[in-house]
């Protein structure tokens, strides 16, 4: 996740990079314990010598904790994988079109349901001037059409899909899927007005039990009576 936070970044706000992520150098010291740091009793020992360490490490945290407070901190690999995936979707050729085109990157909307009275908040990505089109980036071990598909499903994608599409009255949504791992493959899906129609489906309904839930004060789980037996998988059955 942090590394997708970077990614945006990088992408989309390059200029806040120094003021919003900071990079935890390769020779940075181990931080110290609590136990580390308490002082012995002689000095002259090994264990005098391990605090004065401590010690050192402790001043060293100090001042870089100083200095990137509020920051994202990310390892320096880590940085350096972000770079090669942000210059993946830059080669892109249509992930780079989507991107240069005259638009609003991370701008933040909000606005009453009308069907339920809650207040609503997104904040897309990228979209053009004229909102026509909403553009996700996202971060996936497998960008290969059946593979992200399934991210999709597990990570409720259509959902949000849905959601920004709706929030601005986009025609169209199209996500920038980059692999996390070498070589940083990249492909750009639009979504179907099947995925749109299943997303705003399940938005429509979570919205109404939480509407349901403030009016009422009830908060249910998985039930109040005793269910129905469980069984086990049916692919663990005889």
């Amino acid at each position: 996740m942090k590394k997708g936070t970077a990614l945006h970044t990088a992408i989309l706000e390059p200029n806040l990079w120094d003021a919003t992520i900071a990079v935890k150098p390769e020779d940075a010291p181990n931080r110290p314990t609590e136990k580390q740091l308490v002082q012995p009793a002689k000095t002259g020992t090994k264990a005098h010598e391990a605090w004065l360490d401590a010690c050192s490490r402790r001043d060293w945290w100090a001042e870089f904790d100083k200095k990137s407070a509020g920051k994202l901190l990310i390892s320096l690999a880590d940085a350096d994988e972000v770079r090669r995936m942000a210059d993946s979707v830059r080669r892109h050729p249509a992930a780079s079109f989507l991107l240069e085109m005259p638009g609003r990157r991370e701008a933040s909307y909000t606005w009453t349901d009308p069907a339920t009275g809650l207040q609503c908040k997104t904040r897309p990505d990228y979209h053009t001037e004229d909102r026509r089109i909403v553009v996700d980036l996202k971060t996936t071990i497998d960008a290969k059409r059946n593979e992200f598909s399934r991210s999709i499903v597990n990570y409720d994608y259509h959902v949000q899909s849905a959601w920004n599409t709706d929030a601005i009255g986009a025609e169209q949504f199209i996500t920038i899927a980059v692999e996390s791992s070498r070589p940083y493959c990249v492909a750009v899906y639009p979504a179907s007005d099947a995925l749109i129609a299943a997303g705003r489906r399940r938005y429509e309904e979570a919205m109404e039990t939480l509407a349901e839930c403030i009016s009422s004060g009830i908060w249910p789980g998985y039930g109040d009576e005793i269910q129905e037996a469980i069984d086990l998988p049916e692919w663990c059955l005889d």
